[in-house]
């Protein structure tokens, strides 16, 4: 597994050991191939994997970017902006290699079938389990289209303006306008503000939530718990829909640590304070565990499934766990 060098000051776009390896993968890749974001793909997944398939293409590999099911609104809305045609659910079946991209997990691919192909992993989320490939995780980047940053710097494959708005739409949108960067993000930004217009494509990253989403969040507000841990406080609470939002929410209302549990799904999302000590993403971790299935994320958000009967199981290891956390003198893991 790859686990890329952060960035220096001085020298912001170092080209490490892993991703000359990332490089030396791509481009020994023989055949068919198909580049697939996660299930639902969210606006970093989707604009990575479009930019990747125009930088491979410049070093002569062909391929074409599918979904493994549908993509969000808000990616959906990026690509209409830009006027990119939104790719098509396909069957992987004629492929002969598989490039995922945002996803290293086989929980989050659907029904996409990996067997007997080639497969190729470029991800930057915290994950208990991953895919039989070569997985590349960047786990100090902010997003994972830093990371196809840096991989066609690697190339030497310089970016158009679509192509660096796409990646630009994607940082803002996973860091949640920059609230979940950190200081090796900005140079990569700032390198893409040559050629993307911050203004523009910040406006159509942007996206007012729907009343179906207004509704969700509010109900499961309204249903919240809440319990003092220290002198921070941890909420939940439960949803059919939108829950990564909902815990935004509680966060935004006051909660160090928010977790919001979809019974019927089988899942789980998570968010904390920024000044909160922990990561979400490794907390899910231990929580995919106790659901019989997996886990991962970031420092400040993240999700985890299973078996939907585990749901009460999956959701307590979260609330021990931060609640540990705010206790402080805690090592969870």
């Amino acid at each position: 597994m790859g686990n890329l060098s952060l960035p220096s000051v001085l020298n912001p776009y170092p080209l490490s050991f892993f991703m000359k390896r990332l490089a030396k993968e791509l481009l020994s890749l023989k055949g068919a191939t198909q580049i697939y974001p996660h299930s639902i793909a969210d606006v970093d997944a989707l604009a990575g994997a479009i930019v990747l398939r125009g930088v491979l293409k410049r070093r002569g590999i062909v391929s074409s970017v599918h979904l493994v099911d549908t993509a969000n609104r808000q990616a959906r809305q990026v690509l209409e902006a830009l006027r990119i045609p939104l790719p098509s659910a396909s069957p992987s079946a004629d492929a002969d290699n598989i490039i995922l991209v945002d996803v290293s997990n086989p929980n989050l691919l659907g029904n996409l079938q990996l067997a007997g192909k080639r497969v190729i992993a470029i991800d930057h989320h915290f994950h208990s389990h991953h895919v039989k490939g070569y997985v590349h995780v960047e786990r100090g980047a902010a997003s994972t289209c830093e990371a196809i940053f840096s991989l066609a710097k690697q190339l030497g494959v310089p970016l158009n303006a679509k192509q660096s708005a796409l990646l630009l739409a994607g940082i803002l949108s996973d860091t949640a306008f920059f609230a979940g960067a950190n200081a090796d993000t900005f140079p990569v930004v700032a390198e893409l503000l040559k050629k993307a217009d911050y203004a523009k494509t910040a406006a159509f990253v942007r996206e007012e939530p729907d009343l179906s989403q207004k509704i969700a969040v509010l109900k499961a507000m309204q249903r919240a718990q809440y319990e003092r841990a220290g002198i921070g406080i941890v909420a939940w609470s439960n949803a059919g829909s939108f829950e990564l939002g909902a815990a935004l929410a509680l966060v935004g209302a006051g909660a160090d640590f928010a977790f919001i549990a979809n019974p019927k799904e089988g899942r789980i999302s998570g968010a904390k304070r920024a000044s909160a000590k922990g990561n979400v993403g490794r907390i899910m971790e231990r929580a995919g565990r106790a659901f019989a299935g997996s886990g991962g994320g970031h420092e400040n958000v993240g999700g985890a499934r299973g078996k939907p009967e585990k749901t009460a199981a999956a959701l307590a290891e979260c609330l021990h766990l931060s609640k540990l956390l705010l206790l402080g003198n805690s090592k969870i893991y």
